[in-house]
């Protein structure tokens, strides 16, 4: 069956214009919404700063977080108050009868971080080879303190704490409790202390 053609007036067949239906349809297939029809869809420029952001956070974390744990499962290798044994002198420098006064360098590990503090104490002997290690830190408020010869005591000039220069004990003043004794040895001729820290301010003997 043929029908005219509205420009031409000349006969058209039925099949022809299903044939120029489907040509048209095929030159209008709809397209994404980039205009390309099959290409991908890009990512929205909100979701791609939201990943940008997340995967800066992770690095963040992982740059901070394994010092951390590393610091947590391998501690520094000296920390304050722990048992080694630190050279102070010589037996030999220290007079006999007489408390003398010994500064060191102590290195401190904290996590990752290390230091070098500087520690005072005090050594008496009465026959060069046995000694007693008093912390160079009153137990008062911490403050450093001097000996006084004439009146063979610890003074400490802060409160004025009085020490018995022997054993260290309280005779005046406030501190909460005597003198801190640390552990001392002799080995070939040298002296060596177990530096510890400790409270201040009470009367109980408690490493800080």
């Amino acid at each position: 069956m043929s029908f005219p053609d509205p420009n031409t007036g000349e006969p058209r067949s039925a099949h022809a214009d299903e044939r120029h239906a489907c040509d048209t349809a095929s030159h209008t297939a709809p397209v994404d919404g980039a205009g390309t029809a099959g290409a991908a869809t890009p990512v929205p420029r909100r979701i791609a700063l939201q990943l940008l952001s997340a995967g800066a956070a992770a690095t963040v974390g992982a740059v901070v977080g394994v010092p951390a744990l590393v610091a947590f499962l391998s501690p520094g290798r000296r920390k304050a108050g722990s048992e080694e044994w630190i050279k102070v002198t010589e037996a030999d420098q220290v007079e006999i009868g007489v408390p003398v006064a010994v500064s060191f360098v102590e290195p401190v590990s904290d996590a990752w971080v290390e230091s070098r503090v500087l520690r005072n104490v005090w050594l008496r002997t009465e026959d060069g080879e046995t000694f007693t290690c008093y912390s160079g830190v009153c137990p008062h408020l911490g403050c450093s303190f001097t000996y006084e010869p004439d009146t063979q005591r610890f003074h400490c000039p802060c409160h004025h704490g009085l020490f018995e220069g022997r054993t260290g004990a309280v005779v005046g003043g406030p501190p909460p409790r005597g003198l801190d004794p640390l552990p001392v040895k002799v080995e070939a001729g040298a002296v060596y202390v177990q530096y510890k820290t400790f409270r201040i301010g009470v009367p109980e003997r408690a490493e800080a």
